[in-house]
């Protein structure tokens, strides 16, 4: 919901529902995609805190052209860190529970609008990864949209952003994810 006070006592709600129902769960709040800290601000005033064991974030930014190959990606979480220890979450970490780039593996085919090439996909996606565990170590998990190109879907966005292509052949963001990890 875009109404935070809404949202905050849907949380609240279903956060007591599971604690009641499986005490030990991790209760992760719904993700904040380009909410803004001052909707998050909001949400506190309403009532978040303790509302929540995770803070989940989709931290998407919009490509306008192609960066370098250091490029790293901006990451907005610090306010929303900031706005979590002033309202007592300081033990809390955040979740990046929806991130990533689109990339057609046809070479043949044109880079669609906002897309960038399987180059970059691995490139950005190995930067964000690194960075975040770099510098943002109140955030402990980031997970990759999407594991396998969406064969069914029309919207670019979401029919090429696997991991893995329509056959589950990896693609380069694949390889530069194990190479991240060792592999």
């Amino acid at each position: 919901t875009a109404d935070p006070v809404a949202y905050t006592q849907m949380a609240c709600a279903a956060y007591q529902a599971i604690k009641a129902a499986v005490p030990g769960a991790t209760v992760v709040a719904g993700a904040l995609s380009g909410a803004g800290t001052a909707w998050l601000a909001q949400a506190y005033a309403a009532g978040l805190h303790g509302c929540f064991d995770v803070l989940s974030i989709h931290p998407y930014d919009v490509i306008t052209a192609p960066e370098p190959s250091n490029w790293q990606p901006p990451l907005k979480v610090a306010a929303d860190r900031q706005l979590m220890v002033a309202n007592g979450d300081a033990g809390k970490p955040i979740w990046i529970t929806e991130f990533g780039w689109f990339a057609d593996p046809n070479p043949a085919d044109p880079v669609p609008a906002g897309g960038v090439t399987p180059a970059e996909q691995a490139t950005y996606t190995a930067n964000f990864i690194a960075s975040v565990g770099l510098n943002y170590k109140y955030v402990t998990e980031v997970f990759v949209f999407n594991g396998v190109d969406a064969i069914g879907d029309t919207e670019p966005d979401v029919r090429f952003a696997g991991l893995l292509d329509f056959n589950l052949v990896p693609k380069p963001v694949y390889w530069a994810i194990a190479h991240l990890h060792g592999h």
